[in-house]
């Protein structure tokens, strides 16, 4: 986990989708939050 968050450049859906997996989340999950985390930014 160390490794993926001292990796140079900005923070992308491939980065938050390793993430999710080393912390246990189901695929369909991180595909939820990939989706709708934008939409709460905008808000």
């Amino acid at each position: 986990m160390l490794v993926l968050l001292n990796e140079p450049g900005a923070w992308s859906d491939d980065r938050e989708r390793r993430f999710g997996e080393l912390l246990g989340y189901e695929g369909w999950q991180i595909d939820y939050w990939l989706t709708h985390r934008r939409s709460l930014t905008d808000a």
